[in-house]
């Protein structure tokens, strides 16, 4: 993506008449590149604001973490693993309010 000031100099050269291809050598870009800004809109655009997306869609919002009171919900797993001296059981939890991890063998 290219700066505000070098886009802004671009639409004002071709508001003048002078043709892309003479544009494209005084910028170092293509014909094709000038074409598809020109297609697309990006010489119309406030880059006042500094952000660049990168792809189509604009950022999604964060997750939204699910909180419940203290003591009201936990998860609970059993595993089974396989140690050079034998097979041992565990039973861990995990308490939903503080994230305390219990783990018995």
């Amino acid at each position: 993506m290219h700066g505000w000031e070098r886009r802004m100099r671009l639409r004002h050269y071709l508001e003048q008449g002078i043709s892309k291809a003479e544009l494209s050598g005084r910028f170092g870009v293509s014909r094709r590149t000038i074409d598809r800004w020109v297609e697309s809109g990006q010489l119309d655009l406030d880059l006042s604001s500094d952000r660049a997306w990168y792809s189509p869609r604009p950022p999604q919002e964060p997750p939204v973490r699910f909180e419940t009171p203290a003591g009201h919900q936990g998860q609970v797993d059993f595993g089974t693993f396989r140690l050079p001296w034998g097979r041992r059981h565990a039973l861990l939890v995990v308490l939903g309010y503080s994230r305390l991890l219990w783990l018995r063998f």
